[in-house]
C-alpha cells in the first residue's frame, strides 16, 4: 500500500477559491485602511513640523514660517513662496543670498502624502513667533477619499486635531 504524498488537484482548487473569496471581501477595507493611514501620516507630519518651527523660532529668537508643501491651487509650494506668503518680516527687501539663508533656517515645509488634498478653506501657512506661539490662529484642513482631518494651531502654539468628512 502506497503512502499519501500530497494534496489532490480538487483540494488545491477549493483552497484557492476560498482564498480568492476572502481577498475579494477584504480589498475594500484594505483600500480604506491605506487612505486612513496616508491621512494620519500627513496630519502627523504637520504636527511634527509645527513643533519643529516652534523649536526653531525659540532657538533663533525670530519668527519661523510653516507651510504645507502643496495648497489647494499649487501642488509644488516651495520655501520661497512660503516665506512670501507667511510674510516673514523684511524678507522681500533682502538680497538673494540672505533670502536663501532664511529659506534654509526659518522656513519649514510640511510634506503631505500625494493622495491627500488640501481643502479650499484651509490655511496654507502659519508664522510662529519667537516664543513659540502663532501670530494668528490657523486651521489646516486635509481630505482624502471623503475623510477629513483638521489641525488647528492657536495663538499660544497649541495644536488640536479633529476628524470629519469632506
Amino acid at each position: 500500500m502506497g503512502k499519501n504524498r500530497g494534496f489532490t488537484l480538487i483540494e488545491l482548487m477549493v483552497t484557492i477559491a476560498i482564498l480568492a473569496i476572502i481577498a475579494t471581501l477584504a480589498a475594500p477595507s484594505f483600500g480604506s485602511f491605506v487612505t486612513e493611514q496616508k491621512l494620519t501620516s500627513s496630519v502627523r507630519e504637520i504636527v511634527l513640523s509645527i513643533d519643529l518651527a516652534k523649536s526653531q523660532a525659540s532657538l533663533r529668537k525670530s519668527s519661523v514660517a510653516l507651510c504645507l508643501n502643496k495648497t489647494n491651487t499649487d501642488d509644488d509650494f516651495d520655501a520661497n513662496e512660503c516665506a512670501i506668503a507667511a510674510a516673514i518680516p523684511g524678507y522681500s527687501s533682502l538680497s538673494a543670498a540672505d533670502q536663501l539663508e532664511i529659506q534654509k533656517t526659518r522656513v519649514v515645509l510640511a510634506q503631505l502624502e500625494p493622495d491627500v488634498n488640501v481643502s479650499s478653506t484651509s490655511a496654507t501657512n502659519v508664522l510662529i513667533n519667537d516664543v513659540g506661539g502663532a501670530n494668528t490662529t490657523e486651521t489646516f484642513n486635509l481630505c482624502a477619499s471623503g475623510k477629513q482631518r483638521t489641525v488647528t494651531v492657536t495663538r499660544l502654539g497649541i495644536t488640536t486635531q479633529t476628524s470629519g468628512t469632506c
